[in-house]
């Protein structure tokens, strides 16, 4: 507060003259300047000559502005300036230790019984601080010195910190730091004094014990996107010690070292069959609290998902139906958490196969459940896109290529917007779970086809409104109310880089969300996300864990199905009496493994699990909230015959404002497009209800579209197709 009651002092005194003077014969002072405005002259003086300048300066270029004269020569030292003292008005800071007690005492009521050291501290760090700071100061119980505070400025820019800092201010800094550290204070340069903090930290951390301060320090320099980078460079400079156990480390600790060593030692544990209670504490006890999470190696809630998974209420699934639910709700997590272990190891094929194994068994439980039921296996895929955009509203339908379910419920779980309403509902893909199959009966197809306008045809036999487009083809121009968004990536780069493409599947994960936002954005009632089939991981494998061909006639033998014209008598295959692609029977192994066939492992479909064939129908609406105004275009046919390049949009606002539920007024902005391209937008326009604007005006050559969208949602509220009049303008000839 010192820093304000010097300013009311200052500001009182101006406002009755327009000179001042402030004596300040130690020159401590000089700090109390900076408390006062910017805007405010203040002239300086050492020796009677300079206070003879300053004095004219004053009357010849601030003549008629109030200025403050600062000197160092004190009271009985002055000359020039003792007019201006006697008739304006005098600010004794010749013992400024007594000017703060004084100020304090007159304020707060409160003798001081601080040192001078850290009255003068106080004064010098108190700028923003309020009453209930100074009092907590005089009375003992906070150190007018926050170390925690000034640490984290000074490891982000040693020696501009330094800089910045007063001198006496710096001493203390640098005393503290000191004793905080426990070594005796050197001379050394701001930069090397940063780097012992931090190595201070980092070693406290290795060895599992690290003070208050530092650890504050830490926490927040690891939770600050801006001090990041920051962080990270004193990171990279520091050498780990490689002989330290990892179960000896602060569990907050950055370094990707000892999660990886915890990893290989698990993993070697499961490899001889040895207890894993030590390595469960390690993740529990790193991933418990919300500190440096960055730095926390994110397998290892992967890796916590595997040890800790069970199978409890798999015996209690008695039907196809029930065994989907117990799927969707349980077992997606496992199959999440094993991809991401792929992900992260996959370049150490030793430390990923006992943790492969493990999961291994939880999945033959799993599939044996499965494949009891495979009798009761009919797909309701078919005309699956008929049904969904049949219904009331503007619908979007995501259809994915290869699109797990634990993928679709990533998505759902991490879809930002809490509020919306998400139902998880399943579907069972056609066999075999390929995309020619899968896509023929989603599009509502009578057989299957590879082509996928013929499946495009198809489904507009049925909806022929709608408008099917490729994901990344979509923006404001597309105003279908029934959409098919054709999502592909997936499929395709599994297919071409197999397990070496899962890294790329957390991207799309995102990728999806964004697509589903948008739609919403849009102002799509609702977004259907699903697909034509799922996929399997078949991970690492020999050759002798490969399924064996039956030895008989067979049409054709893919990774995860064969076809044959005639009935197999290999009783360990799931046989399927159905006509595809010539063949009157399909075969599939009772497992994830693929036959023994030519080509790349890794990622496959075709087979009959639950991975490939219990497949996502996602759909995700927006919860009802206030209504806004209804927009519209007024002159939807005029556009549809426009004469000429120029022509005018014309926008309404309905006025039916009957509820209390609805906005009376709405911000939006008008879009023109020709074809997918955005040629013209308004600036934000602002009705009322009942308000219509009729002079929008635009040129378009050729046909196009007008769209309206809310300034704030991005929701489309109204489109028109611009169509070119086959008739000559003769406007201008007129």
């Amino acid at each position: 507060m010192i820093d304000k009651w010097f300013n009311q002092e200052v500001s009182s005194m101006l406002a009755e003259h327009q000179r001042i003077v402030i004596t300040d014969k130690r020159g401590e002072g000089n700090f109390m300047l900076n408390y006062l405005p910017s805007e405010l002259t203040i002239l300086s003086a050492v020796d009677p000559l300079e206070e003879l300048q300053a004095r004219y300066r004053a009357e010849k270029d601030f003549s008629d502005k109030p200025v403050v004269f600062h000197t160092t020569m004190g009271k009985d030292g002055m000359k020039y300036f003792l007019e201006y003292a006697e008739t304006g008005g005098l600010i004794d800071l010749d013992n400024l230790e007594t000017y703060i007690r004084n100020k304090i005492w007159d304020h707060l009521g409160k003798n001081v019984n601080l040192s001078r050291q850290e009255l003068m501290l106080a004064a010098k760090v108190c700028r923003g601080k309020d009453e209930k700071w100074w009092i907590k100061v005089v009375d003992g119980l906070e150190s007018p010195f926050d170390l925690n505070a000034c640490l984290i400025d000074f490891l982000s820019s040693p020696d501009d910190a330094k800089r910045d800092m007063d001198k006496d201010i710096w001493n203390v800094f640098q005393f503290k730091v000191y004793e905080l550290l426990n070594m005796t204070p050197t001379e050394q340069p701001a930069s090397t004094l940063a780097s012992e903090v931090m190595n201070a930290i980092f070693d406290g951390l290795i060895d599992g014990d690290v003070n208050g301060t530092l650890i504050n320090v830490y926490d927040q320099m690891t939770d600050s996107q801006n001090l990041r980078p920051v962080f990270e460079n004193y990171l990279s400079r520091y050498v780990i010690p490689k002989d330290k156990s990892p179960f000896e480390v602060h569990p907050d600790h950055p370094f990707r070292f000892y999660d990886e060593e915890v990893t290989r030692m698990l993993s070697k544990s499961l490899e001889n069959h040895k207890a894993i209670d030590t390595f469960e504490n390690y993740i529990n006890n790193r991933l418990q609290r919300k500190v440096a999470v960055t730095y926390k190696s994110s397998w290892l809630k992967d890796l916590r998902t595997i040890l800790t998974f069970s199978t409890k209420g798999l015996n209690e699934v008695d039907t196809l139906e029930k065994f989907a639910c117990y799927y969707r709700d349980s077992f997606t997590e496992m199959d999440l958490a094993m991809r991401k272990v792929y992900v992260a190891w996959l370049n150490e094929r030793k430390t990923l196969q006992p943790i492969q194994y493990l999961y291994d068994q939880y999945e033959k439980e799993l599939l044996d459940k499965w494949f009891s039921f495979s009798g009761q296996y009919v797909s309701n895929q078919h005309d699956y896109l008929i049904k969904a955009l049949s219904a009331q509203g503007r619908i979007a339908v995501i259809v994915g290529d290869g699109l797990r379910l634990s993928i679709a419920k990533a998505v759902a779980d991490n879809y930002p917007d809490k509020s919306l309403i998400i139902k998880t509902n399943t579907l069972f893909s056609s066999l075999p779970s390929v995309t020619d199959n899968g896509m023929s009966a989603l599009y509502g197809c009578e057989g299957v086809t590879a082509n996928a306008q013929e499946r495009t045809d198809c489904l507009r036999k049925a909806i022929p409104e709608v408008a099917v487009i490729n994901s990344d083809d979509l923006n404001d121009s597309v105003t279908a109310e029934k959409l098919v968004l054709k999502f592909g990536d997936i499929d395709q780069i599994g297919e071409k880089k197999q397990l070496s493409g899962l890294k790329d599947i957390d991207h799309y994960e995102v990728l999806l969300i964004e697509k589903i936002r948008q739609l919403l954005r849009m102002g799509y009632d609702k977004v259907i996300l699903t697909t034509d089939h799922g996929f399997v991981l078949t991970g690492l494998l020999d050759d002798a864990d490969k399924v064996p061909v039956p030895d008989q006639p067979i049409m054709k033998v893919e990774e995860r199905y064969i076809l044959s014209e005639t009935q197999s008598t290999d009783k360990l295959l799931v046989e399927r009496k159905s006509d595809y692609n010539g063949s009157h029977y399909q075969y599939y192994a009772k497992t994830d493994h693929p036959f023994r066939t030519t080509g790349s492992y890794g990622y496959s479909h075709g087979g009959f699990t639950p991975q490939e064939c219990v497949i996502p129908a996602y759909d995700f609406s927006p919860v009802n909230g206030t209504e806004s105004l209804k927009i519209i275009i007024v002159n939807k046919k005029e556009l549809s015959d426009v004469a000429g390049s120029s022509f005018n949009v014309r926008i309404k606002a309905e006025n039916d404002l009957s509820s209390s539920v609805f906005k009376s007024e709405r911000k939006v902005k008008v879009l023109i497009f020709a074809g997918t391209k955005q040629v013209a937008c308004t600036a934000i326009l602002k009705l009322e209800a009942g308000h219509v604007i009729d002079d929008i005006e635009f040129d378009l050559e050729g046909d196009g579209k007008v769209v309206v969208i809310d300034a704030d949602s991005k929701a489309q509220l109204d489109s028109a197709a611009i169509k070119k009049s086959s008739a000559r303008d003769f406007g201008e000839l007129l």
